[in-house]
């Protein structure tokens, strides 16, 4: 059946956990997510498609135009000079300070531009970002569950009708435990069938108590509300709850309620994207993660400096040239007479003295 299209607010965005951790033994919980602002259309199944294409290529539309533009100001302000003063030469000055005022503003540009594709490439992490606002930090260090702890089971059941490609959602279910070392089970109901994440989490609970012979499983029901938003209960075995704690709960929360509202995505790859970036997201911190961010700033940020130093270099260069084309000119549009008149001069000088 898939993801409902309503445009009500059901669940209201983030619903919080009700439940929670219980002592030492297994923790019961649940949340709600989706409709936040409801949704204007149905949802599209492809893997593609998406929002319309609207930030197709801005951002090169935008710097190609600032280019272009400064190349054509820099060639109608600065180049008509030169050519005049009766240079035999033909007019050695002519477009000089224009061509060098090109080049510095290519310079310029191109570093600008290096710089911003790189912020954006290096913090354009996805819907499950830490970047985003309001999204979970991980800050623990976690270790995987040694081999061993899991006695494994299937993946997932879907009761609701939800998964079109059953073998991309259990490689990422299997890659989640491969990461983690904890077995995720997800188990979808058919949309409309629960109303609260508390009949969710109980149905979680005796799920897990019946049939996980473990304590290293995660498992998972999830409901769409069919009026645009979904609740979630999920029970975590003992073991599992040193990979799977509260931090890493809500991580998993946040990745599940940002790839459920994004229609760019296939109900398969909902769940898909959820399980492999949560994995990502908590077996790594944050702050190791965003260390190449911070690296790289650096290095782009050296490039633009050198390129700010050469351009002023070549600035520097540019004028001594054309002073020194000007001085050619005065000499060379000088008669030659005068020459030879001063010369006399000299010498009447020299001999009345």
């Amino acid at each position: 059946m898939g993801r409902s299209a309503g445009g009500g607010f059901g669940g209201g965005g983030f619903g919080g956990f009700s439940g929670g951790f219980s002592g030492g033994g297994r923790s019961t919980g649940g949340f709600s997510g989706g409709g936040g602002g409801g949704r204007s259309a149905g949802p599209s199944f492809g893997g593609s498609g998406g929002y319309g294409g609207g930030h197709s290529g801005g951002g090169g539309n935008f710097f190609g135009g600032f280019l272009l533009g400064s190349l054509l100001s820099d060639r109608g302000g600065r180049g008509s000079g030169g050519g005049g003063q009766g240079n035999p030469q033909g007019g050695n000055g002519s477009g000089g300070p224009g061509a060098g005022g090109c080049l510095t503003t290519i310079l310029v540009i191109f570093a600008a531009m290096l710089l911003c594709g790189a912020l954006v490439a290096l913090m354009d992490g996805g819907a499950c970002s830490a970047s985003t606002s309001g999204s979970t930090q991980s800050t623990v260090e976690r270790t995987p569950l040694p081999q061993g702890s899991v006695q494994e089971t299937p993946y997932f059941t879907d009761e609701g009708d939800w998964i079109a490609n059953p073998q991309q959602l259990e490689q990422a279910m299997r890659q989640f435990y491969m990461e983690t070392g904890v077995q995720p089970y997800l188990f979808i109901e058919p949309n409309g069938a629960y109303r609260s994440s508390s009949e969710l989490s109980s149905l979680a609970s005796q799920f897990y108590q019946d049939n996980i012979t473990d304590e290293a499983h995660f498992v998972v029901f999830f409901c769409d509300d069919d009026n645009g938003s979904f609740n979630v209960g999920y029970t975590v075995g003992a073991q599992a709850k040193t990979v799977m704690d509260s931090e890493a709960l809500a991580i998993f929360q946040d990745c599940l309620d940002a790839n459920y509202l994004d229609f760019s995505l296939s109900e398969t790859e909902i769940f898909a994207d959820t399980y492999t970036q949560t994995a990502d997201r908590i077996m790594t911190t944050d702050a190791k993660r965003n260390a190449p961010v911070y690296i790289t700033f650096a290095v782009v940020a050296g490039v633009i400096v050198v390129v700010i130093v050469v351009a002023l270099v070549l600035r520097k260069r540019r004028i001594a040239r054309m002073e020194e084309l000007k001085r050619q000119e005065e000499i060379l549009s000088k008669p030659l007479e005068k020459f030879g008149d001063d010369e006399l001069k000299d010498l009447e000088e020299k001999y009345s003295e």
